[in-house]
């Protein structure tokens, strides 16, 4: 019973949000309409210990929900708005090394195991349903996905790693254009992540290629931006990407440990994160370890997961005029 016990209480630490205190504030240029302040972080699952190199986040805007993918435990965590876990699902055998993930408005729960060919679809309560896969007009093998997506209307973006492309399908799996194209403009070489705006705009990461571009609804090329060169707008190692509910665009560096904010034309508009603290390690409040996935709560938290941090950060949104 002791043993037990000390088990529940081990757990219940990893899982309990923790209230940051302390660290240098984020960086930010004054240019956008909000301040990020760090709050708390989310350590791990209820029962199931504590994260080992959390990777991809959603937040579900129906059910006001954190998904959160454990690459090396093999799970996925289930969170309230405010870090508290809710439940968990995966391991012995149904997901390897989960990365990518989407929910979807009827809630149904997308996850890319590792970098693969199929996604698997769960119930809210992790029950397996089905597994999904993409293939090209034309050929056999399935594509070898590197990053995905899934807009409001159930429509699926996929990163091709092998073609170098992005192909949009229908939610019965139809394909309905491609990046690049005859006409279309995007040149990649390893995307590593998607995103699509409440308007429909589709942004792509790469990191190796121009770090970030940007397309309309119908795949038609809008703008690319950033260099892998010094500076606080530039990039090295681009992973993730996400917009927020006002169409800015909030890009994940993992080598440079920080987040940069940019408006709808691709200008800078702010940064937070860093890796500043002496002494540190970068895990202090406010700093981030190895950035790799990003939600947005509408008009609530930002969440950040660092790989080798091994935590998701909470950082809420306060309008500047505070």
């Amino acid at each position: 019973m002791a043993e037990l016990a000390a088990t529940v209480f081990l757990a219940l630490a990893a899982a309990t949000p923790v209230q940051q205190r302390g660290g240098q504030g984020p960086v930010d240029e004054g240019l956008w309409p909000w301040i990020l302040v760090p709050q708390s972080a989310i350590q791990g699952h209820l029962l199931e210990g504590p994260f080992k190199e959390p990777g991809g986040v959603f937040f579900d805007p129906e059910a006001r929900e954190l998904y959160v993918t454990d690459t090396k435990n093999g799970l996925v965590g289930i969170y309230d708005e405010e870090g508290v876990p809710v439940f968990a699902f995966g391991g012995g055998g149904v997901l390897a090394e989960p990365r990518e993930i989407a929910v979807t408005p009827d809630g149904s729960i997308r996850v890319l195991d590792g970098v693969g060919t199929r996604i698997q679809v769960f119930d809210y309560r992790g029950t397996l349903e089905r597994t999904a896969s993409f293939t090209l007009p034309g050929e056999e093998a399935p594509i070898r996905m590197g990053a995905f997506a899934v807009d409001a209307e159930g429509n699926w973006f996929v990163g091709d790693l092998e073609n170098k492309a992005v192909h949009a399908f229908d939610p019965e799996g139809n394909l309905r254009f491609s990046i690049p194209d005859e006409d279309r403009l995007g040149a990649f070489e390893f995307i590593t992540g998607i995103a699509v705006a409440n308007d429909g705009r589709i942004a792509v990461v790469d990191y190796k290629a121009t770090p970030v571009q940007v397309f309309d609804r119908d795949g038609r090329f809008l703008l690319g931006f950033g260099e892998r060169d010094v500076g606080l707008a530039n990039f090295t190692a681009p992973m993730a990407v996400a917009f927020d509910s006002e169409g800015y665009l909030f890009v994940v560096d993992m080598l440079r440990h920080d987040v940069k904010i940019f408006d709808s034309g691709g200008v800078f508009r702010g940064i937070f994160g860093g890796w500043y603290g002496r002494g540190t390690g970068g895990r202090a409040p406010g700093e981030l370890l190895y950035p790799i996935g990003i939600a947005i709560a509408p008009d609530g938290p930002v969440y950040v997961s660092e790989r080798f941090g091994n935590r998701v950060q909470l950082f809420e949104r306060r309008p500047r005029a505070e």
